[in-house]
């Protein structure tokens, strides 16, 4: 297999499922998958109707759009999609996406009569395959992955190369070896972070090597004219536009702001441009028009994105005390996928959530092996998957050289990326609580964070680097990308746009800062009528009145 492959769209035929009996594409499969995503949609319609009436209604809506998906039984249904975006919808159900990739799964190698060879282009079986010419220089020399660490029993071993169907699985392996030199590809299955000089520096190494310059794109090829900010989400047809993956505690809301004020200025007199700004994961997005959409997220340094989730959630808005023992506990919580500090297993909190492949849980960590990455290989093939599928990532740590190097890439005016924070620490922000089946919101000062000594030797350590090695890697990859992106753009041109866009900035805080209006006022007071005129949605976007009023005595001074 050549070292590295360069993929374009791959038109597939009847279905992003195989059926594994025959090794072709099903219509029922992409039908179930059409109900699926159907369903989630109408779950979240019916759940924000909060009416009996509209329910029903709902539900027989789906009955009737799902019963017009399983029409894909007599025709056949063909678009280009690309095979990165692919891959997500093969991870959920693990054991039969390994089988429609070609792995063979063994509950107990050791009693199998066939003999299977392992060379270093990958495995074939001898007295079946061997005149074949399988195994020849395709495989990634990953001998064995664990379905579950718990069930050591369980192997799947190298896949037998497919000669048939249109996911065959020399397409996955063009997905794992995009990035992998021909040494890489066939590295141990484990590295020891103990037996690394600087683990960190390592990681971040790596990643510097999977940045790349983002391109510029003409508005139409994103801005597409809509009546509301919200629409449907996980499909072909409606994933288009502009899309914002939020990542959790990375400056999704100021960012989210942004997002819709570019939408806002953008479409006609009449319309907004289409856009989405969500809480999901990046697999929601796995399925999309890349000339008709424009997806973009946000990327923080992994340890100061945990310590701010810990001190946001766990200790201001629950109350708990930041004792040592509290905080280490909370930064390992790997349980809620919204609200979580570190991912399941998956190399990072942000790997597991801006993924478009979604990466089975505990296949990169093993909580018994604290200080090992398994299979880092494949771990650095989906950070350069991630870096690839979206058309720009804004680093937090970064945030103006992010916005001035979106405003060059989409042709915006400087006007279009100011913004006001949305949550700062020393401020107030709110939160919802239920009383007597009604949703209230209660405002909480949000601490600020301090780490001790013991919690930073913590954060020091190989473990918790092992456990968020993929996110140190992306991180670092998304930080050359910016820096790679300006050097395209280039760099006399943008440090003269980042001049000017930080002189209109100081401007626009000095002239609007006192009359912004927050959800939360600067003593802890709800105040959601002030902050509906004067945020787009929630805390996002507020001051927008202020920045327009500031655009339009630019215009008539000039």
């Amino acid at each position: 297999m050549p070292n590295s492959f360069h993929f374009h769209p791959v038109p597939f035929s009847g279905s992003l499922w195989y059926d594994n009996s025959v090794r072709k594409p099903s219509a029922t499969n992409f039908s179930l998958q059409i109900t699926r995503v159907l369903a989630i949609n109408m779950t979240i319609a019916i759940e924000a109707s909060r009416s009996r009436r509209r329910g029903l209604i709902s539900v027989c809506i789906l009955i009737l759009l799902s019963a017009l998906a399983f029409i894909g039984l007599k025709m056949e249904i063909t678009y280009t999609a690309d095979m990165y975006s692919i891959l997500d919808l093969f991870f959920e159900s693990p054991d039969s996406a390994y089988a429609s990739l070609g792995y063979r799964i063994n509950r107990n190698p050791e009693d199998e009569e066939g003999v299977n060879v392992f060379g270093k282009g990958g495995a074939h079986d001898e007295d079946k395959n061997s005149d074949k010419g399988i195994g020849e220089n395709k495989g990634i020399g990953l001998e064995t992955l664990h379905h579950d660490p718990s069930d050591n029993d369980i192997q799947i071993e190298s896949p037998v190369v497919a000669e048939t169907g249109i996911m065959s699985n020399e397409l996955f392996f063009a997905f794992v070896n995009h990035t992998l030199s021909a040494s890489d590809a066939h590295a141990p299955p484990v590295l020891n972070l103990t037996k690394l000089h600087d683990p960190l520096f390592h990681a971040r190494s790596i990643g510097r090597s999977l940045g790349r310059a983002y391109q510029k794109r003409n508005s139409s090829t994103w801005c597409f004219p809509t009546n509301s900010y919200r629409t449907p989400i996980g499909t072909l047809d409606t994933n288009v536009g502009l899309l914002y993956v939020k990542t959790p505690k990375a400056a999704s809301s100021t960012i989210a702001g942004v997002v819709m004020r570019i939408s806002s200025r953008h479409g006609s007199s009449m319309r907004q441009c289409r856009e989405k700004h969500d809480h999901i994961r990046g697999s929601m997005y796995a399925v999309r028009d890349r000339s008709q959409s424009f997806l973009l997220t946000s990327l923080r340094d992994p340890t100061a994105r945990a310590i701010s989730r810990v001190f946001f959630t766990r200790i201001s808005a629950h109350g708990n005390k930041p004792s040592d023992n509290n905080i280490i506990r909370y930064l390992n919580d790997d349980r809620d996928p919204q609200r979580g500090t570190v991912g399941p297993g998956t190399g990072g909190f942000q790997m597991f959530y801006l993924s478009t492949a979604v990466i089975e849980k505990w296949i990169h960590y093993n909580k018994q092996n604290e200080e090992m990455v398994v299979y880092p290989a494949l771990l650095r093939a989906y950070v350069k998957n991630i870096v690839d599928s979206y058309d720009f990532i804004v680093v937090v740590e970064r945030m103006d050289e992010s916005l001035v190097a979106l405003q060059l890439l989409m042709g915006l005016d400087p006007t279009d990326i100011l913004y006001a924070n949305a949550k700062t620490a020393g401020s107030y922000t709110y939160s919802y609580t239920y009383h007597k089946k009604s949703l209230r919101k209660k405002c909480y000062l949000v601490q600020k964070s301090i780490i001790s000594d013991t919690v930073r030797a913590y954060l020091d350590g190989t473990s918790w680097i092992a456990r968020n090695y993929g996110d140190f890697i992306l991180h670092a990859a998304a930080d050359a990308s910016l820096d790679a992106t300006i050097e395209s753009l280039g760099r006399h041109q943008f440090e003269e746009a980042l001049k000017n866009y930080q002189e209109l900035k100081a401007r626009a805080d000095k002239m609007c800062s006192p009359f912004i209006k927050f959800p939360c006022s600067l003593n802890g007071t709800l105040q959601d009528d002030l902050a509906r005129e004067n945020c787009y949605e929630k805390d996002a976007g507020c001051g927008y009145p202020c920045f327009d009023r500031l655009v339009m005595s630019h215009k008539q001074s000039v």
